[in-house]
C-alpha cells in the first residue's frame, strides 16, 4: 500500500474522492482532517490556487518561491 499526504479543501473533496477511489492501494492522509505521519509517506500531492497562499502564488513569483 502506498501512503499519500495532502491537504484537500472541503469544496474540493467531491472532485478528489472518485479519483482516489480508483486505486484502493493508495491510502490518502488529509492533513486538514487529521495527523499525517510524514515519515511514512510515499508521496505528496500539492494543489491549490490563489486562495491557498495568496502571498506566494502570485503570477511571476514562482521561481523565487522554489528557491526558498
Amino acid at each position: 500500500m502506498a501512503n499519500l499526504a495532502t491537504w484537500i479543501r472541503p469544496k474540493d473533496e467531491k472532485m478528489f474522492r472518485p479519483f482516489f477511489a480508483k486505486d484502493p492501494d493508495v491510502h490518502v492522509f488529509d492533513a486538514r482532517t487529521g495527523d499525517v505521519p510524514m515519515d511514512q509517506m510515499d508521496g505528496l500531492l500539492l494543489t491549490g490556487g490563489s486562495d491557498i497562499a495568496p502571498g506566494i502564488s502570485a503570477p511571476g513569483n514562482c521561481r523565487s518561491n522554489l528557491d526558498r
